[in-house]
């Protein structure tokens, strides 16, 4: 991610920027250390296919609403995932990338 600011028409000085949270995010189910039963709920619903039409993620700060919301649309979006049957996201498909570049 790179924050550029614009001096003058067609100039800008270019300041690269990621943050912690972003850079270290967990991109898989095992990745994430904590939240369990989430974890374990969240991977068995996408495994099966009986996925809810929403999801409320609620906390405070720093618990993993985020992180879990990325895992499970890469989980649910990914191309090869179906054959793993874990529920686990592949990262290396088109949709898997796109998530974890944040580009979504």
């Amino acid at each position: 991610m790179r924050l550029i600011i614009q001096e003058a028409p067609g100039q800008g000085v270019v300041f690269p920027m990621t943050t912690l949270y972003r850079k270290y995010r967990p991109q898989k189910w095992s990745d994430v250390a904590g939240q369990e039963h989430v974890k374990a709920t969240l991977a068995q619903e996408v495994s099966s296919k009986h996925l809810a039409h929403a999801y409320l993620f609620a906390g405070p700060r720093g618990v993993g609403k985020t992180t879990l919301a990325r895992i499970i649309a890469k989980a649910v979006n990914c191309e090869r995932a179906a054959g793993k049957g874990n529920g686990e996201p592949c990262g290396e498909c088109a949709s898997c990338l796109v998530v974890a570049e944040g580009r979504t």
